[in-house]
């Protein structure tokens, strides 16, 4: 027996087509808000990807270090050790390094001592992504800083400018003993035995 094309397998269902004048138009869906949702979705889960990609590369990177710290003899673990030693300090300064120019960079704006701001900060605050420093945390380290010394702080146009200790010497009601001949001095220090 053959089938007949007009009627369909059991179990599938064809969908109803309207010959029908007076039924609705099929409308096409809604444009989406956001053109480039679909596109921003993609990133974000290839980031995530990528981010996953990176552990799991760290994680076969420190076992393959452990496998061959193992196998290492010991006068090689002794080299390795005073390599890793001097990698972390090299490092560090490099950190340090950097941690200044950032600071001195985005404090320039906002502080009349940036110098001064990059010695204040905070650096166990900072947040490192790798090698490279977070920048919000450095601006929030800086703001920190001027908020607690605001004398470091540029003033803002419009604003006076924050007030400083005349440099130089000062002028005084009392005389100058370097100035005062022998019989002067004596004579002022008896009239002033505290000064």
């Amino acid at each position: 027996m053959t089938p007949d094309p007009e009627s369909t397998p059991t179990g599938t269902t064809v969908p109803p087509t309207s010959t029908d004048p007076a039924a609705p138009p099929v409308s096409s869906p809604e444009p989406d808000p956001d053109p480039d949702a679909g596109a921003k979705r993609a990133l974000e889960a290839e980031r995530l990807a990528r981010r996953e990609a990176e552990r799991a590369a760290k994680r076969l990177e420190t076992e393959m270090a452990e496998l061959r710290k193992a196998q290492m003899s010991d006068q090689e673990k002794a080299l390795d050790a005073a390599r890793n030693e001097g990698r972390t300090e090299v490092e560090t300064r490099l950190r340090e390094r950097i941690v200044v120019a950032e600071v001195k960079a985005q404090a320039s704006a906002s502080s009349v001592d940036p110098s001064l701001v990059a010695m204040l900060v905070d650096r166990s605050k900072l947040k490192w992504d790798g090698d490279a420093l977070d920048e919000e945390s450095v601006t929030k380290q800086i703001d920190k800083v001027l908020a607690e010394r605001p004398i470091l702080r540029r003033a803002e146009p419009g604003q006076p400018p924050v007030p400083t200790v005349p440099s130089g010497r000062r002028s005084t009601t009392e005389p100058d003993p370097g100035q005062m001949s022998m019989a002067e001095y004596i004579a002022w220090r008896k009239q002033n035995p505290h000064a």
